[in-house]
């Protein structure tokens, strides 16, 4: 009798277990079919099957529920080589959202996007050229106004939202503390901690010129290179983010491709920068006296830049530099100024490209980041 009853423990418990098994596998295979489709633009049930691993019954079995709670919709018919017509399976993009900042000099960008990284809303908000050096905290306060105008639009259309994405020009620790950004006149300011009080999720900053970057490689001039490095050109300095097979390059203090500390002379040496580096001071100086650079400033301008392309090509021997150049400055002469500096100097001239993305990269940059944190919960409500 003794043994019966524990015999009937031990299948009860095995059917726990099993049961229990079997909805971690289901939950895995949903999670992984969703993130392939949010990599995608569309895909038919048969190329899930096959770039996932699943079994195409199960993949038919799980597309049918989670179009069921309207995760994937059904794209129109495409011709699969000379079979018949296959319909396409891709993310609903207004099943769930993220928020997305950019804070620039003038301005702040704003942008709701999606977990397979559509933009599907843009706000722009024009900011004075005044920094925090103060401690009004304004740029704080816009970023969170911002952040607030997003979550109404989407509100208002049914859409959930989870989680915030802020890129900032500073340097920035994993926890979101911006230990330095001369643009704004910050210092050591917990911008993580101070939006973690909203309650809305996971919270993620990040340097811009390293959203920038990412934003490329995933979806401008970047795609289908290895190793990446997307490069900004303004007038008051430049900064860079490099992004090595799929990941960004960060360092062990968030400082790498803090390219506005390139010392360009043996007369750099003899400085010490507390507020900005080198080259950013040399480039801003520049613009102090010019609004529109003259023939020779322009000249100057290229050769701090080569300095700094240089330097970085030498560490990271990107295939592709994605130049994001100011609207102001001559893009096409900055280009061809690189290319003829550098080609003989060091050992491989990478390709140098235009932005394609523009102020989009940034604001898919960081929506992707954030999006990684928040997909599985979504996906699995």
């Amino acid at each position: 009798m003794r043994d019966r009853k524990n015999m009937g423990r031990r299948t009860a418990g095995a059917n726990m277990a099993l049961h229990g098994n079997r909805d971690r596998v289901v939950t895995t295979n949903r999670s992984v079919i969703l993130d392939t489709l949010c990599h995608t633009d569309s895909l038919s049930r048969a190329q899930i099957a096959e770039l996932t691993g699943i079994p195409l019954p199960t993949v038919h079995r799980l597309c049918t529920q989670l179009r069921k709670e309207g995760i994937i919709q059904e794209s129109a018919k495409n011709r699969d080589g000379r079979g018949r017509p296959v319909r396409l399976l891709h993310l609903n993009p207004s099943f769930h959202a993220v928020l997305v900042v950019n804070v620039r000099g003038t301005a702040i960008d704003g942008a709701v996007v999606s977990l397979n990284d559509r933009i599907l809303h843009e706000e722009h908000m024009p900011q004075p050229p005044e920094d925090d050096k103060g401690g009004t905290g304004s740029r704080i306060r816009a970023i969170t106004a911002m952040a607030r105008l997003l979550d109404r639009w989407a509100a208002d259309r049914s859409i959930p939202c989870t989680g915030i994405g802020v890129a900032v020009p500073g340097i920035v620790q994993n926890d979101g503390m911006v230990t330095a950004a001369s643009e704004l006149g910050w210092n050591e300011v917990p911008l993580g901690d101070i939006l973690r009080t909203a309650d809305k999720g996971p919270v993620l900053i990040e340097n811009n010129a390293n959203a920038y970057a990412y934003g490329e490689v995933l979806a401008g001039a970047g795609k289908n290179h290895n190793p990446v490095v997307g490069y900004t050109i303004r007038h008051f300095g430049v900064g860079a983010g490099i992004v090595v097979d799929g990941c960004i390059l960060r360092g062990s203090h968030g400082m790498a491709g803090e390219m506005g500390y390139t010392l360009t002379s043996r007369e750099s040496l003899d400085k010490y920068y507390t507020y900005g580096g080198d080259l950013e001071w040399q480039i801003s100086q520049i613009s102090a006296v010019e609004d529109q650079p003259s023939k020779r400033s322009e000249e100057t301008l290229i050769d701090l830049i080569s300095l700094s392309i240089g330097d970085i090509c030498l560490v990271a021997d990107p295939e592709i530099i994605v130049l994001d150049i100011a609207p102001t400055l001559p893009g096409q002469r900055i280009r061809e100024g690189l290319r003829r500096r550098l080609i003989g100097r060091i050992p491989h001239m990478p390709d140098l490209a235009a932005t394609q993305l523009g102020r989009k990269a940034p604001l898919i940059g960081v929506g992707e980041l954030i999006s990684q944190q928040v997909r599985t919960a979504a996906f699995n409500v």
